[in-house]
């Protein structure tokens, strides 16, 4: 195993590129067994696998022309996909029926939308939709959906609790501390900043320039610009990789694969993980 290059180089940032695509390679390896399955959960997996590999895939092209900020951007999705992964897991049939209710609702809310602020209004969709006969599964879900104040209920799970830290905690003790250990790094890494760099802060947009750091340590040159660019873009696909690595062995507790698993674990040998 050849030895990880210097810091805030680009031959280090290549080093975690590769290893980042070759988790989306085992991904993509699983997410193609699944043609035609019948299995909730293994179906529920793969709508949260494809996203995954999709955004993995798009950072890897932010990543070679050294941009950081749509990077975290882009990073806050992978987290999150890879957490209700592994929230799925916790808690099965019963998290896939509160998922389903959930976009069958607001598939149906879609059919027709509308917003007012004082004189601006928009409106898309079907007129008279409310008057429309409809089927009593969809009825209870809107029902589960809707607020006591009639507004719809944004939490997918229905629990106002269930956080990201509560998430991490649910993982760790049905998957053990090293699943745990990947999610509360990829968690502390990339949430904070992801967030403020999401909605716009004058924070996100610094912290993306390397300019909420002690002044001394700011960069000042191109040279120090573009190194900033190549530590801070390493140690954020190496917390990627931490992420799909953990979703990869999650996902191997329900669907074993010795071959698989031999590649992640090879995978994971590499990232001081294991």
């Amino acid at each position: 195993m050849r030895e990880k290059p210097k810091i805030g180089t680009k031959e280090h940032l290549r080093y975690y590129q590769e290893l980042l695509l070759q988790h989306t390679f085992l991904l993509n390896k699983w997410y193609e067994t699944l043609t035609d399955s019948k299995d909730s959960q293994k179906v529920i997996f793969s709508l949260l696998v494809w996203p995954i590999l999709e955004s993995c895939q798009s950072i890897l092209i932010l990543s070679e022309n050294k941009k950081l900020r749509d990077s975290l951007a882009l990073s806050r999705m992978v987290l999150d996909l890879s957490l209700n992964l592994g929230y799925f897991s916790v808690h099965g049939k019963q998290a896939i029926d509160k998922a389903l209710k959930h976009a069958h609702q607001k598939s149906y809310r879609d059919l027709h939308r509308n917003l007012e602020l004082d004189d601006i209004k928009i409106f898309i969709g079907l007129n008279n939709l409310d008057k429309v006969e409809i089927p009593s599964k969809l009825e209870k879900a809107i029902e589960e959906y809707t607020t006591t104040n009639g507004n719809e209920e944004r939490s997918w799970t229905g629990d106002k609790k269930d956080n990201v830290f509560r998430k991490i905690k649910q993982i760790r003790q049905k998957h053990g501390k090293s699943i745990g250990m990947a999610m509360a790094m990829g968690t502390f890494e990339i949430y904070r900043h992801s967030s403020e760099i999401l909605h716009g802060s004058i924070f996100g947009s610094m912290y993306a320039m390397g300019i909420t750091e002690l002044r001394h340590n700011w960069p000042k040159s191109d040279e120090d610009r573009e190194k900033h660019a190549y530590t801070e873009l390493s140690l954020l696909l190496n917390v990627l990789c931490l992420l799909c690595n953990a979703s990869l062995r999650i996902i191997f507790k329900h669907y074993p694969d010795k071959q698989m698993e031999k590649e992640a674990s090879e995978l994971s040998d590499r990232l001081n993980m294991k």
